[in-house]
């Protein structure tokens, strides 16, 4: 019969379907969305205004949770059908499955497997997230739980699990409400839905791993891969999907009388499936085969999504790939690796004054430039910038010693631009990447030597540049972003910038996979920051308009305000103080404040590009406006503010020998910005009328930039500033500072700032409570705790943002405590960075530990044993045990560097095995470092030596230990779980033994249920040179704390 889907009969169907024993606690549509953007309403909803039902009653409301509850059953009924699967023992990659022990199949090339399901599960306890994550750890005796949203009475997960265990968890355990994954359910927000050619790339993310099953082997997702392939090919299995996403038997059942379809996404389905059914695709020649072989795949680097890149039609004539988008997406939907399908954001591109501007806080005289004027101006630091290209000839980019080389090396000693990546090509058509370029970091010098000032020299004029460049010559505004954020950041990171800065976006409106990745990337490399364009799509005060990748939570996402109207052709406008209308809005769609920053760029003269003229200069500057143009500005100050700690200027306000900070963290240095920046008085709309705005609201973020009121310069403002940078906080724990307001005649600040920021870890993809660690900062007026302040201009507690800030107006002699609190953590413990301005001095700032310590807290890693020829030190008595890579490799150099990451519990590494070529003597070193090895391969200064030993090497095939078995010795390297710590074993000789690795550094290599072994790379002796990917062959040996 035809698929028609009505909204009646699929409720009757559904309902009829289900009504059997099952009465599961399952989650409400309303909480769904409460936690995930999908596009579920779409799906089940027949009102084509779907999305506006949601958020007040509507006449079918009812109706919607009736489906939701219908299709809940009908899945759970569905997983009870299929607790088994068979599969060929040669092939057993199924992460989805475990070896059942009651198989008595005599085929003994098949293997009978328990079925694992993907479900939503939420605790409702008050348990912080880690404390709920353990719970259910230990509950349901695996690890597969993946962070979907962590709030105080509710934490949810993506969860992997048997039939009988979820079932029986829902049944009788009241803290839990379990849902069975439906197709539906996987699919993300912003298809284009009518013609699904118009979204070319894919994002598919698998469901959360096996404790004990290396699925993030290559051969494992190829395989994966290999089955979608074959579910569209094969007509058996079309049919399959097909039933399984349209409810074909429910319906049948139901009804056999046909309704009209009023559900426009059904019918979508329909039609596109049943074509593909109609058509012959057994020939070799079938156009879906060719569709799918031109199909590029690629896992993502931490292998926990597929990216699909497909073809378009045009490309082959034999190719009819409109018909095959259906089939592939409802493969995808319908398998039990996956749990979230989302179209893949592509991207476009969307200075004199504004020196003046942000340094002076458009206060003052407009010649004035206080921080140039005691020389910081970028100084010994690097820009890393990604546009459409640099005329690298212009002469603020000119370099006297010779041509640029546009081949991605990298070269310290030139003037300017110290990298260029041609990722794209080696030009600039448009003009966009060299104006922003010279916004950040120009300084004119027309013989590529001597510099002088000129009208376009940027925030960080002393700076230097690492150019990706991402910009085509025919390619318009349209931009080429690489899918891997390592892959565009890498290149500018290894060139020695901590600062990027991106002056392009795209149109999903959602925490997408470019969100996660530049979360990941900055929780990774914690001293270093991206700062996004928030986009040009705010004309007429346009709400939630901040575009892709500026929803990512770690950025600094940057909107526009005016510059200065006097000195420019836009005589109307009003000046720095007000927004340009076309600055795009928050919030996110979780609720989270956006843009973070307000910069000036409408109306901004940077850098002109002309490809056919060598050594023009202010000639062919250029007067543009939009959110690109403030992008740079704000990251040519985050140069200056990262020179400010480098050379020691904290605190005293002038350098000091002994005060340098080598490392500041990235979201320090946002919280330096946040933390000074000012209210804006309104937005002059394009038509001239000003609508007002008001402190936090999601036009203006947390203000303008303003340096001269972030930190203290002797002798220009009156401040003192108190900075902590990585400070460490548990669940529970309690932070304060005490401060006494002092007004003296060295400080007249009236105004107290507080602001705590922390790079918080990848979220899931569609999120709708997107912040896993939820610190709270407040500040307290006396004591009793009757005067508390909260941040961001509300009356309570922030859980929603991962930065906060609390300004008040103060007296001479006040008292106040500053507080921060870890009050629910998903993570074991999290660093963040907190600045304090105003005038005060300060009390001891003793922080209050954990009222309630919820697990033991493990040694720090950064403190690891450094004489372990000493005692051997106190470890628990837990017994060791040991997760070896491999002993077959046949290449060989001097040592490898990887990283270790612990998974459920703390631990301690006390030994290690290595691989060598020889069976004599052998120098061993042993370093650490927290954190990942990557781009600290050559910096020697970042590792700390453990051990240096002889041993004698066992040869090829033998695990060698460092230490034996009846020494007292120990590595006592200590691992936070859920951390990673990164080892560097190298010999003096080149008589390491290894394998080759695979296609990314970072892929797991081993795996047990405590503990990952990571690719990594080949090192020569003395942190030289660095040959990657590559597997250390070796053995961990640790104890469990």
């Amino acid at each position: 019969m035809p698929f028609n889907l009505h909204l009646a009969n699929l409720v009757t169907a559904l309902t009829t379907v289900t009504q059997v024993k099952n009465n599961y606690s399952s989650i409400s549509l309303t909480d769904f969305n409460a936690i995930l953007s999908t596009d579920i309403l779409s799906e089940i909803n027949a009102d084509t205004q779907a999305e506006n039902i949601f958020g007040h009653q509507s006449s079918t409301s009812s109706n919607l949770e009736t489906i939701w509850n219908a299709l809940g059953q009908y899945e759970w009924d569905y997983n009870s059908r299929h607790t088994t699967v068979v599969t060929p023992t040669k092939t057993n990659h199924l992460r989805r499955s475990t070896p059942n022990n009651d198989d008595n199949s005599e085929d003994d090339d098949k293997t009978s497997l328990t079925a694992h399901h993907p479900y939503i599960i939420c605790s409702h306890t008050s348990q912080s997230g880690y404390d709920t994550l353990l719970s259910l750890e230990n509950q349901f005796n695996t690890s597969r739980f993946s962070p979907i949203s962590n709030k105080h009475d509710k934490t949810c997960f993506w969860a992997v699990l048997p039939y009988t265990k979820a079932a029986a968890a829902n049944h009788e355990d009241n803290n839990v409400s379990i849902t069975p994954l439906s197709p539906e359910m996987k699919l993300g927000q912003g298809w284009v839905f009518d013609d699904l050619a118009l979204n070319v790339e894919w994002d598919a993310w698998f469901c959360p791993e096996e404790d004990d099953d290396s699925n993030s082997t290559t051969s494992a997702i190829e395989d994966i891969w290999e089955e979608i392939k074959n579910t569209v090919m094969n007509g058996m299995e079309r049919r399959r999907i097909r039933h399984r996403l349209l409810r074909h038997d429910l319906l049948e059942k139901a009804t056999t009388t046909t309704a009209p379809d009023d559900n426009p996404r059904r019918r979508l389905w329909d039609d596109g499936l049943t074509t593909i059914d109609k058509d012959d695709i057994d020939n070799d020649d079938d156009g879906c085969k060719t569709f799918l072989t031109q199909t590029k795949v690629t896992p993502s680097k931490n292998n926990d999504a597929l990216l699909l890149h497909l073809p378009l039609s045009s490309q082959d004539e034999n190719m009819n790939s409109t018909s095959c988008y259906y089939p592939l997406l409802a493969a995808l939907l319908t398998h039990n690796h996956i749990c979230h399908v989302s179209p893949h954001a592509t991207f476009s591109l969307l200075n004199a004054n504004a020196q003046w501007i942000v340094q002076t806080g458009a206060r003052g005289s407009k010649r004035s430039r206080p921080w140039f004027d005691v020389g910081l101006t970028g100084r010994n630091q690097i820009i890393a910038i990604s546009d459409s290209g640099v005329d690298t000839d212009n002469c603020y980019f000119y370099d006297g010693t010779g041509d640029i080389p546009k081949d991605g090396t990298i070269d310290p000693s030139r003037r300017k631009i110290v990298q260029y990546n041609p990722y794209a090509d080696r030009y600039d058509s448009s003009g966009h990447g060299t104006h922003v370029t010279a916004t950040a970091a120009g300084r004119q010098s027309k013989n590529g030597r001597d510099e002088s000032v000129g009208t376009a020299d940027g925030m960080a004029r002393d700076a230097k540049v690492a150019f990706f460049d991402i910009g085509s010559w025919w390619g318009g505004n349209s931009v080429q972003i690489p899918q891997d954020a390592g892959q565009l950041l890498d290149p500018g990171f290894r060139a020695g910038a901590r600062i990027h800065s991106a002056s392009w976006g795209g149109p999903t409106n959602g925490y997408g996979y470019q969100e996660r990745d530049l979360d990941r990337y900055t929780n990774d490399n914690d001293d270093f920051v991206m700062v996004v364009a928030a986009g040009n799509d705010g004309e007429g005060n346009r709400m939630g308009s901040v575009t892709s990748p500026g929803l990512a939570k770690n950025v600094i996402s940057v909107g526009a305000s005016q510059s200065d109207g006097n000195s420019l052709p836009y005589r109307n406008m009003l000046g720095p103080s007000y927004l340009a209308s076309f600055s795009a809005r928050g919030p996110t769609p979780d609720g989270r404040l956006k843009p973070d920053l307000i910069a000036p760029g409408h109306g901004l003269i940077s850098a002109g590009a002309d490809p056919y003229q060598s050594n023009e200069c202010d000639e062919r500057n250029a007067l543009l406006s939009g959110t690109s143009m403030a992008t740079p500005v704000v990251a040519g100050v985050a140069a200056l503010v990262r020179q400010y700690f480098t050379e020691g200027w904290y605190p005293t306000g002038q350098p000091t020998n002994g005060n340098e900070m080598t490392r500041p963290s990235g979201y320090l240095i946002k919280a330096v910005l946040l933390n000074g920046a000012r209210y804006l008085k309104g937005v002059q709309q394009s038509n001239g009328r000003v609508t007002g705005v008001s402190p936090y609201d999601n036009n203006q973020g947390f203000g303008r930039v303003s340096l001269m009121d972030s930190l203290r310069l002797d002798n220009s403002n009156n401040l003192n500033v108190h900075v902590l940078d990585r400070k460490s906080i548990a669940n529970n724990e309690v932070h304060n500072i005490d401060m006494t307001i002092d007004l003296g005649t060295n400080c007249q600040n009236d105004e107290l700032s507080a602001t705590l920021v922390w790079n918080d870890p990848p979220s899931s993809v569609g999120c709708r409570n997107c912040v896993l660690n939820d610190l709270d900062l407040t500040i307290t007026k006396g004591s009793g705790g009757r005067n508390v302040y909260y941040p961001n201009g509300g009356n309570q507690r922030d859980d929603v943002n991962n930065a906060e800030r609390v300004r008040l107006t103060v007296r001479d002699g006040e008292r106040y405590t500053v507080t921060v609190r870890g009050y629910d953590l998903y993570t074991r413990r999290q660093n963040y960075a907190l600045v304090v301005t105003g005038c005060f001095n300060l009390s001891d700032a003793t922080p209050t530990p954990p009222a309630v310590p919820t697990t033991p807290i493990s040694p720090p890693v950064s403190s690891p044993v450094t004489n372990p020829s000493g005692p051997a030190p106190v470890v628990p008595s837990n017994p060791s045990q040991t997760l070896y890579t491999k002993f077959t490799g046949s290449r060989r150099f001097h040592g490898n560097m990887f990283d270790v990451r612990s998974r459920k519990q703390s631990l301690i590494i006390t030994n290690l095995a290595i691989h060598t070529r020889q069976t004599s003597l052998v120098t061993v070193e042993v370093y650490t470092k927290q954190g990942s090895h990557s781009y600290y391969e050559n910096d020697p200064d970042a590792w700390t030596l453990v051990t240096t030993t002889q041993v004698t090497g066992q040869g090829p095939g033998q695990p060698t230990p460092i230490f034996s078995s009846n020494s007292n010795k120990s590595l006592n390297i200590a691992v936070q779980a859920r951390q990673t710590v990164s080892l560097y074993v190298t010999l003096t000789t080149e008589d390491m033994m290894y394998s080759w690795g695979g296609w990314w550094v970072g892929y797991v290599t081993s795996r047990n249920a405590d503990l990952d072994i990571m690719t990594g790379t080949a090192n020569e002796y003395g942190f030289k040179e660095v040959v990657a990917p590559r597997v250390w062959n070796g053995g961990v040996e640790y104890v469990l704390v």
